[in-house]
C-alpha cells in the first residue's frame, strides 16, 4: 500500500482507488472515497476487507501501469500507435472517466491479439465525442458505467467492440468543431488528436510542452499582406476555427506571430514544429501562400 502509495504520489493514489470503486460500484460516486468504499462496496460485500482488498489493489495496479507503460506497449505492438494515442488521451481529455473502462477491459482480455487498440481508439471517439458535443458530465460519466458493464457481460472481445455502447452523437461532436474552437477547452485536444492522425505511428508523439498558435495571427498588422489576403469579415470568421490552428513547441511569440506568412513559416515555425505531424502536414502543403481559400480547405480536411 505505501509502495503504490509512493509510486502514484498521495492525490494520484486516491485518483487510482476511484477507478477501483467506478467499477466495483458500477454508478457515480455520491460520497466520499471512504464512504463509498465503507457503505456501496464493503456493506454490500462486493469486496472483503483485508487481504482481498490488497490483492484487487495490487491486480489493478499492475494494469494500470501497463497501460501507461510505452516502452511495454511498442514492445507488445512493434510502434509507438497504442502509446501515442493514451499520451493524447492523458494530457488532452477532461478528466479520467475513460480509465476505469479500460482497466476493466485489460483485466477481462489482457491485449487480446492488438484487439485492445480497437477498443481503445472506440473509447477515445466516445469519451471525446460526448465531452465536446456537450454531454452532462454526469451522462458522460454515466456512458462509460455503461461500457464497464457491456465489458463485464461479454463472452469475447467481438461484442464488447460492436457494442452500441460506442455509438456518438455525431451531429452535435461535427456542429461544435466546425466552429470558432479557440479558447474552448477541447481545442488543445482536437490538435492533438490530429496529430495522433498524421503521426507515423514507429515514431513517439511529441505531447509536452506545446502551444496552440494561429496561422492567420489573431492581430495581423496594418498594411500587412494578411490584412491584403484577408477582408475583416473573413478574419472574423475564420481565425478562431481548426483549420487555423496549428500546435508549435514552446512558448508562442506575439510579434514574430504576426509576420507576413512566408517570413512566418521560415523564421517561426522553422524550429518549432520539427516533430509535429499535423502543423509539418499543413505548412509543408501551403509553403507559399494562406489565403481564404487555403484556409477553407485545410479546415474541411
Amino acid at each position: 500500500w505505501e509502495n503504490a502509495e509512493g509510486e502514484l504520489t498521495r492525490e494520484g493514489f486516491e485518483r487510482f482507488l476511484n477507478h477501483l470503486r467506478t467499477i466495483l460500484v458500477k454508478d457515480k460516486a455520491r460520497s466520499g472515497l471512504v464512504g463509498e468504499f465503507t457503505q456501496k462496496i464493503y456493506a454490500t460485500q462486493k469486496l472483503h476487507l483485508g487481504q482481498d482488498t490488497f490483492k484487487l489493489i495490487e491486480e489493478y495496479l499492475d494494469i494500470y501501469n501497463t497501460l501507461l507503460d510505452d516502452v511495454r506497449s511498442y514492445d507488445r505492438f512493434g510502434n509507438h500507435e497504442f502509446g501515442n494515442l493514451m499520451n493524447v488521451m492523458l494530457k488532452g481529455l477532461l478528466g479520467t472517466d475513460w480509465i476505469p473502462p479500460l482497466l476493466c477491459y485489460f483485466k477481462h482480455f489482457g491485449y487480446g491479439d492488438g484487439v485492445i487498440l480497437d477498443f481503445l481508439k472506440k473509447l477515445d471517439i466516445k469519451y471525446s465525442a460526448d465531452w465536446i458535443g456537450r454531454r452532462s458530465p454526469t451522462d458522460r460519466i454515466m456512458a462509460m458505467i455503461e461500457v464497464i458493464k457491456v465489458i463485464e457481460a461479454a463472452k469475447n472481445v467481438e461484442e464488447v467492440i460492436n457494442s452500441k455502447c460506442f455509438d456518438i452523437d455525431a451531429g452535435s461532436f461535427i456542429d461544435e468543431i466546425k466552429g470558432p474552437i479557440y479558447g474552448k477547452r477541447f481545442a488543445r485536444y482536437l490538435l492533438l488528436k490530429l496529430d495522433h492522425l498524421y503521426n507515423d505511428k514507429y515514431l513517439r508523439l511529441n505531447v509536452e510542452n506545446l502551444s496552440v498558435e494561429h496561422i492567420l495571427p489573431q492581430t495581423p498588422a496594418n498594411g500587412s499582406g494578411w490584412v491584403t489576403n484577408f477582408s475583416q469579415e473573413e478574419r472574423d470568421e475564420w481565425t478562431h476555427r481548426v483549420g487555423n490552428l496549428v500546435l508549435i513547441t514552446g512558448s508562442k511569440n506575439r510579434e514574430l506571430g504576426r509576420k507576413d506568412y512566408k517570413e512566418k513559416v521560415e523564421t517561426y515555425f522553422k524550429e518549432r514544429i520539427d516533430t509535429i505531424p499535423l502543423t509539418l502536414h499543413v505548412l509543408n502543403h501551403n509553403r507559399d501562400e494562406w489565403t481564404p481559400t487555403k484556409l477553407k480547405e485545410n479546415h474541411q480536411a
